[in-house]
């Protein structure tokens, strides 16, 4: 007797992408797998009642049996692509063919409430778009509650050429998946908003933090702010804070100022007289200690100053060779209190209250 084979599409590994999204944050878009079950699950659960409506047009007590069927996609008449943030799904856009009308396909997508307004829904509709049309699929049908502005604003700002009809309060929307010049523009204008939002943090940063900045080249410290060289490549970075007031300590090393413990020509061309001069224009203070005991104290006072409104950054340098001695005795911490960050600029709520119980207590 003749052995009966089910065919199995395999798993199309091709369609695994990192997605930027508009805020410059990345997701990571593939097709749904069979260990999905439980995080498939927990977004269903976590949908918000308004958000379960949209999608099912009704509440359910469980999702189970949608999130078993999802499971059972061939990859080919039904996909499903997930979206991914760390190990925890957080969208699920679907298309199902249908079989009367092979080239059409129903969409559906269920996004956590969480990100929703990111442009999630948008990347998910792009990219199965562009799987559908793979798979011979030329339209999109989809059916949306008259109320879930939301979504509809998805499929109106696809680029898609969309057509709607409204019914019972709910829209039937249709869309052809034929790229068309609009489309290509509104999907490159999306990918250059997502690619200069994705680099906003490193040209314009509202905190730099560089930690165990020292004279051995590959560590991260001095890779990022190596003595004075590197000082000027953060240059914009710093004035950036200063314009944006942000609280930003920023510490640095300068070679040894001790003209005895410089390396021949290298320490010499890193190493500045005052290297907060640098950046003094657009820092609210700067500071070099000359001795060790000299660096609790004035580390203090540059928190104390930093955190001052209005606050903005500020530069402490540490002398290179002072960094490598090795400490033989200890180092006296400042008093408790000698750096307080005074209130901030308005009526403080702790003294006001101090001064209220003073005032009835004299009554």
């Amino acid at each position: 007797m003749a052995e009966t084979r089910e065919f199995v599409i395999p798993y199309p590994a091709q369609y695994e992408s990192d997605v930027v999204l508009r805020d410059g944050s990345t997701l990571r878009f593939r097709p749904i797998r069979p260990d999905d079950a439980e995080a498939l699950l927990a977004l269903h659960d976590r949908l918000s009642r308004q958000s379960q409506k949209f999608r099912f047009f009704g509440l359910a007590a469980s999702y189970a049996g949608e999130v078993s069927r999802l499971l059972q996609a061939d990859h080919d008449n039904e996909f499903v692509l997930v979206a991914e943030a760390g190990k925890r799904l957080i969208g699920a856009a679907t298309y199902v063919r249908d079989p009367a009308q092979v080239e059409r396909a129903e969409v559906s997508f269920a996004i956590a409430d969480a990100v929703q307004g990111r442009g999630v829904g948008t990347r998910m509709l792009e990219m199965l778009a562009s799987i559908a049309r793979d798979h011979h699929i030329q339209t999109f049908e989809a059916y949306v509650l008259s109320d879930n502005d939301r979504m509809m604003r998805v499929f109106l700002d696809s680029g898609f050429e969309v057509q709607r009809r409204l019914e019972g309060g709910i829209f039937h929307v249709v869309l052809s998946l034929v790229p068309t010049a609009r489309y290509e523009d509104t999907a490159a204008a999306r990918s250059h908003v997502a690619a200069t939002a994705s680099m906003k943090t490193f040209f314009e940063p509202r905190t730099v933090a560089v930690i165990g900045a020292n004279r051995e080249r590959g560590k991260i410290g001095s890779e990022i702010l190596h003595n004075l060289v590197g000082l000027l490549h953060a240059n914009m970075a710093v004035y950036y804070a200063y314009a944006d007031r942000a609280p930003v300590f920023i510490i640095g090393a300068t070679g040894p100022m001790d003209e005895t413990k410089r390396r021949p020509r290298i320490d010499w061309i890193h190493t500045a007289l005052v290297q907060g001069e640098a950046v003094r224009a657009y820092t609210k203070w700067d500071y070099q200690p000359t001795v060790i005991g000299g660096v609790p104290e004035s580390f203090a006072r540059a928190y104390a100053v930093m955190m001052s409104e209005p606050r903005g950054p500020v530069y402490m340098c540490y002398d290179a060779w002072l960094q490598e001695q090795k400490l033989d005795h200890a180092v006296a911490m400042p008093p408790a209190g000698s750096a307080k960050v005074p209130s901030r600029i308005a009526a403080d709520p702790a003294a006001l209250a101090m001064h209220a119980a003073r005032i009835r207590a004299a009554l």
